[in-house]
């Protein structure tokens, strides 16, 4: 599949994102140099090296025009620290939106040669001609801004109207960049948004409650080690209720305090 000549530039994404609202301005300008940057790359969407270790942020800041190396490195920080940009396993830095771009890439080729494939024989397509009259699209169509999720207009329960398209992604952008800036949060580093993220938020008040929660967590001295996300989130309500507020005692530690309780009779 030949490489697209460009990404599509959301506007209402752009400008909506709240923590890149907060970006200087010159963040945000050199930003947008640096996407073209990184959509060119071999590995699309990061700023890796050939053999895929992390590019320096002196080399990436010399890639991008204008400003000064010092002004450049700052802004890169910057964008950084407020989480527009991430840093995988590696410690590569990338754009999440043209790293999962690329991956709806991949996984359109895929599906286009499979369903080459399937095209090729008689019984596929007897199977396909009988979906769609029953009015089931065979293949689905997947949007390239924000993807991932199917359920990009899924209904909010308390609002009755569909949500605005792709609601679901950047909710989830906005979740995880703080997620993984939180004491005791172990972080999340696929792209993808783990089970039930959609459900989840699209409960009334959830979405509060949980950011609530979270920033509650780095006080929750129960947790002796990183919290996953998916376990975070049948958690929200008994952090805010205080329940692990405090240190976790062991077995022998319990046995010990209840050895040491009075057990009443004579003195």
């Amino acid at each position: 599949m030949a490489k697209s000549p460009g990404f599509w530039f959301f506007t209402g994404d752009w400008m909506k994102d709240p923590e890149l609202r907060f970006c200087s301005l010159f963040a945000r300008g050199l930003l947008v140099d640096l996407l073209c940057i990184l959509f060119e790359a071999n590995e699309q969407g990061y700023a890796s090296n050939p053999d895929g270790t992390p590019r320096t942020n002196e080399q990436i800041a010399d890639a991008v025009s204008g400003g000064s190396r010092e002004e450049k490195l700052a802004a890169l920080d910057e964008l950084e620290q407020s989480g527009v940009l991430s840093r995988d396993s590696r410690g590569v830095l990338f754009s999440r939106r043209l790293a999962r771009l690329a991956e709806v890439s991949k996984a359109r080729s895929k599906s286009g040669a499979k369903r080459k494939q399937n095209e090729s024989k008689p019984e596929a397509n007897g199977e396909q001609t009988n979906k769609q009259n029953r009015g089931v699209s065979v293949s689905v169509s997947v949007s390239d801004s924000d993807s991932f999720l199917e359920e990009k207009n899924t209904t909010h329960t308390g609002g009755g109207s569909p949500a605005s398209s792709g609601w679901a992604a950047t909710e989830w952008e906005s979740f995880v960049s703080a997620w993984n800036r939180t004491a005791r949060a172990k972080p999340w580093t696929p792209l993808l948004a783990p089970d039930g993220w959609v459900d989840h938020a699209a409960s009334p008040g959830w979405l509060a409650k949980a950011r609530e929660a979270m920033a509650r967590l780095p006080t929750c001295e129960f947790f002796r080690d990183p919290v996953a996300v998916t376990r975070f989130f049948g958690y929200v309500d008994r952090i805010l209720a205080g329940e692990f507020d405090t240190a976790k005692q062991d077995g022998r530690e319990q046995n010990h305090q209840r050895r040491r309780q009075p057990t009443g009779g004579n003195l």
